[in-house]
């Protein structure tokens, strides 16, 4: 991240860069994953489209009808599959192609946030640490 420092100034290390390829790296690990998550929801409607054919009564009278139905489905799911797969790629390289600064906007927030509430706990802290011992000075 050092090695990838640049900004205004950025001798005083703005990683934003370096954070840059870092998300673009995890980003591009996302990838399979999503084509996994692909292929299970494809599987699952494959199910349904079963479970459907068995469970429609007037469809158990017609044996040749029924398979024909699987039949026609079952390309169409495939071909859903593939714009599936395509579309899940591209939505990954959109956001490999272009990180939000935002996004580094919001980590300075929460972590100035996180600064702040440990600072209230510690104020919190020391505070009833001195309400104790005037206490015990008191008595």
């Amino acid at each position: 991240i050092l090695l990838e420092a640049d900004g205004y100034q950025p001798y005083l290390i703005s990683p934003e860069k370096g954070l840059r390829s870092l998300i673009k790296g995890v980003l591009e690990l996302a990838k399979e994953p999503s084509h996994l998550c692909v292929d299970e929801v494809h599987r699952v409607l494959v199910d349904i489209v079963s479970a459907a054919a068995n469970a429609t009564l007037g469809l158990g009278r017609c044996p040749p009808f029924k398979r024909e139905v699987a039949a026609i489905a079952s390309p169409a799911l495939d071909g859903f599959k593939n714009e599936a797969r395509k579309m899940v790629v591209a939505l990954v390289d959109m956001e490999r192609a272009f990180v939000p600064p935002q996004h580094f906007i919001h980590l300075v927030q929460r972590r100035m946030e996180r600064q702040r509430r440990e600072e209230e706990v510690k104020t919190r802290s020391s505070k009833k640490a001195n309400e104790a011992e005037q206490a015990i000075l008191n008595r």
